[in-house]
């Protein structure tokens, strides 16, 4: 899946626009945090019922949530591209190692990961546009928890 010898400079590009994207997302998110919610747009993507939801909508412009998760799908694509291509710099160091297949089994989370992610954002797009079901709040929330979940567990594999 992954390909060997992948040289450290083509992972440099993906990590210049990982930290670059990464600073523009916690730039324009701050005003989504507050002493009410102080984790921001987490607070959103595990809302587990209305009243939880309507509390955090109602100290948020609705438009700056909006360009927030409209943000956050370009940095689905960034951070997937940087933790790829850092998963295959460190593949290609290990090659034929077990833990180069480790790698190859965490670039498949990633992907599943990213999947997630997409599903999450769009269901937190359907509960702030008014559509309130309880299964687009579960569904929210099992997308981040399982989101979150792989990102950490690779993160402390790599």
């Amino acid at each position: 899946m992954l390909e060997n010898h992948y040289s450290a400079r083509k992972w440099l590009v993906p990590l210049v626009l990982f930290v670059f994207y990464t600073i523009i997302m916690q730039w324009q998110g701050a005003v989504l945090k507050s002493t009410s919610i102080p984790s921001g747009i987490i607070a959103l993507e595990f809302a587990n019922n209305f009243e939880q939801l309507h509390f955090i909508i109602s100290h948020w412009q609705k438009e700056t949530v909006i360009i927030n998760i409209a943000l956050d799908f370009g940095y689905i694509i960034i951070y997937t591209y940087f933790f790829i291509s850092l998963l295959k710099l460190l593949s290609g160091l290990l090659i034929k190692t077990k833990l180069s297949k480790l790698f190859n089994v965490l670039a498949i989370g990633f992907w599943l990961a990213t999947f997630c992610d997409l599903i999450e954002n769009c269901c937190m797009l359907l509960s702030i546009g008014g559509i309130e079901k309880d299964s687009i709040l579960y569904i929210t929330t099992i997308m981040a928890s399982f989101k979150f979940a792989v990102i950490l567990i690779s993160s402390v594999a790599m």
